[in-house]
């Protein structure tokens, strides 16, 4: 059975999850993925049945050597992708991951390879060349690096609103509350736990969900 782009990102996520804390439950990729259990539920039992995790009823789930294997392929090739994105092309770095999600599921081995190799000559072969091309951009990869979401800023910090996204329900919600692009956004607390943020717009004080800091990008000032 050849994996679907769901499953590879299923994959994707248990690898990136157990890195960082070892044990992956079911309520893990819940979270993660915002999906119902029935739904991680019925994309492990097809991981199961392939080869690629193994999981106990109610226990931890865990990549066999071939689920590793597969999954340590599929984070590279995102990284790299993502990395050819924002590092050469200039693209910022939000769109290169979201964009590099798309794609390696779709690229073919050859035209990976071939990416792979482009970017080796330019580094390693033509230095000056990716430095030129650097130069030749330099606001926009500089703009680029400055450009993050609402939520990754500490209090007292503030940023430039550049664009929103998320759900349209939602965006109009920060739209009528004064969040707007070109609006300066100053972080005036943070909760303990993250949730809610308290920001400084237009001189008055909002709360916002984390959620919805995330979907707001600024770029530093």
């Amino acid at each position: 059975m050849e994996l679907t782009q769901s499953l590879e990102d299923y994959l994707e996520a248990i690898y990136m999850l157990s890195a960082k804390k070892k044990i992956v439950r079911v309520t893990d990729l819940m979270d993660y993925f915002s999906y119902k259990v029935s739904s991680v539920n019925k994309a492990i039992n097809k991981l199961i049945k392939t080869g690629y995790v193994e999981h106990e009823k109610y226990g931890y789930i865990e990549l066999t050597e071939k689920g590793l294997q597969t999954a340590k392929e599929i984070y590279q090739k995102h990284k790299n992708i993502a990395a050819f994105f924002s590092e050469i092309l200039g693209v910022r770095p939000d769109i290169a991951a979201r964009d590099s999600c798309e794609m390696e599921h779709f690229i073919s081995t050859e035209t990976y390879q071939k990416l792979l190799d482009f970017v080796d000559f330019l580094k390693f072969q033509h230095p000056e060349c990716l430095q030129e091309w650097k130069k030749s951009k330099k606001h926009e990869f500089r703009r680029s690096e400055q450009i993050m979401k609402l939520s990754d800023l500490s209090a007292g910090q503030q940023g430039r609103v550049v664009r929103i996204e998320g759900p349209s329900i939602v965006k109009q919600r920060l739209v009528t509350m004064g969040i707007v692009t070109g609006e300066i956004v100053r972080v005036e607390r943070i909760a303990p736990l993250g949730d809610p943020v308290e920001v400084l717009v237009k001189g008055y004080n909002l709360s916002l969900r984390k959620d919805e800091a995330k979907m707001i990008y600024v770029e530093e000032v």
